[in-house]
Formats: C-alpha cells, sequence, structure tokens
C-alpha cells in the first residue's frame, strides 16, 4: 500500500486532534483503524488493474468515412475480414424466409445447425458448440475452463481478438515472439508448464496470412499435456 504525503500529513492531524480527548492505548487503536481504512480504500479499486492496462480495439476506417475525404469513388475494403462482393443469393433467399419470425427469439443453442453438423463429422451433438464468431467461442473456453493460478500461451503479434480476450481474463498469458511473421510451435512447446490451461493457435494466422502444417502440429500436439486446451482458429 502506497499512502501520498499529503494523506499522511491529515492522517496526522486527525490523529493528533484526536489525542487530546483519548489515552495512548486507545490513540493507538484509532490510528491502526485510520490505516486499515486507508488500506481497504486503496485495495478496493474498482476496475481492476488488467482492465485498466487494456487498448481499444481501432477498427479499419468506414468505406463512407474514406469517401469523406478521398475523390476516389472505387474503394475495396481489405480489413475486418468483410466481403467485398457482397451477401450470397443464397443467404438473401434464406433470410427473408426468417424475417417474418424476427418478433421471437432465435434458438440460442442452434439445435438444428448443431445436429446437422454432428451428423456430418459423425460425433455427438453435445460436442459441438456454437459461437457468434471464434471470439464468441473463445470467450466461452476462458470463462469456464480457467480458474486459480492457471496461465495461458499464443504468438504475441496473432488474432487481436483473442489478445485482447486474454488480457481482459487477468490471467498470465505468455506471448511468444513470432519466426519470420510464423508461428514458432517449438517456442509455443517450451512454454508449457504445470498451470498451462489455454493454447491459442490462428492456422492460417490473422493478420499475416502464415500457416503452419499438418505434420508441424502433429509434433507439436504430442507436447500438450490432457488438461491443457489447444484451440485452434
Amino acid at each position: 500500500m502506497i499512502i501520498e504525503e499529503k494523506e499522511l500529513t491529515q492522517l496526522k492531524v486527525k490523529i493528533h486532534d484526536i489525542s487530546k480527548n483519548y489515552p495512548l492505548v486507545d490513540l493507538i487503536y484509532i490510528y491502526i483503524i485510520l490505516i486499515s481504512y486507508k488500506f481497504i480504500h486503496y485495495s478496493m479499486s474498482l476496475v481492476p488493474k488488467y482492465i485498466k492496462n487494456l487498448s481499444p480495439y481501432v477498427p479499419g476506417r468506414r468505406i463512407e468515412d474514406v469517401k469523406s475525404f478521398s475523390d476516389t469513388s472505387n474503394i475495396i475494403k481489405l480489413s475486418s475480414n468483410e466481403n467485398p462482393l457482397g451477401p450470397s443469393n443464397k443467404s438473401i433467399i434464406e433470410a427473408r424466409k426468417v424475417i417474418k419470425n424476427a418478433h421471437r427469439y432465435p434458438d440460442s443453442s442452434g439445435y438444428n445447425l448443431r445436429k446437422l453438423l454432428a451428423g456430418k463429422y459423425s460425433i455427438n451433438i453435445d460436442n459441438v458448440i456454437l459461437g457468434n464468431g471464434s471470439e464468441g467461442i473463445m470467450s466461452t473456453i476462458i470463462r469456464t475452463f480457467l480458474h486459480g493460478d492457471d496461465q495461458l500461451i499464443s504468438s504475441e503479434d496473432s488474432f487481436i481478438g483473442f489478445r485482447v480476450l486474454a488480457n481482459a481474463s487477468g490471467y498470465l498469458v505468455h506471448w511468444v515472439k513470432t519466426d519470420n511473421y510464423y508461428y514458432d510451435l517449438c517456442s509455443i512447446a517450451k512454454k508449457i508448464n504445470k498451470k498451462t490451461k489455454i493454447i491459442y493457435l490462428a492456422n492460417p494466422d490473422n493478420p499475416t496470412g502464415t500457416y503452419f502444417t499438418k505434420s508441424v502440429f502433429d509434433d507439436f500436439i504430442k507436447k500438450v499435456p490432457r488438461k491443457s486446451i489447444g484451440y485452434i482458429r
């Protein structure tokens, strides 16, 4: 606990005023109470330090914004993983079919889609989860499995979405440097310890586009303990 000089002076003034009416024993007791109050005040911070240290995500400019200061009319946005060609006609037709039920809550579990995926890959439907993009699934994994002194590992220059979620979790994250913009799986494996719970890999990587092969991954996964979760995006 750090108490600034100004606050320490204020404490001394309070103690001096109180000491006029109380004996020494009571004065010591009051001093302890005042110091304890300051300790509680500092330890009960409204926002955790790991949240304060987060940097806000800066998205790419919208096409409308670029047009406001540019004479170029043919603008193609390559950031944010958006499709410059627009939605397919098939998706538009399907969207029109369900729009009449937009006043009802949708099936949040995605049962029909999960059933189709489970049948396609011959697995139990309970082993299929859906998310609003990979970040939704990553958030669920982090909130579900991390506890105590668990730790995470990933590449420091990989997908910013995972970086934000990992840093916001408050758990220790080991960020491993890339090797010429490629995932360095050997260095990541060396960071694995008894506290490692989640290992995040993006393949191909976002935003570099680099990737590792199946054989390289097979060698890596042999070094991952069964209690650790390897998440591949």
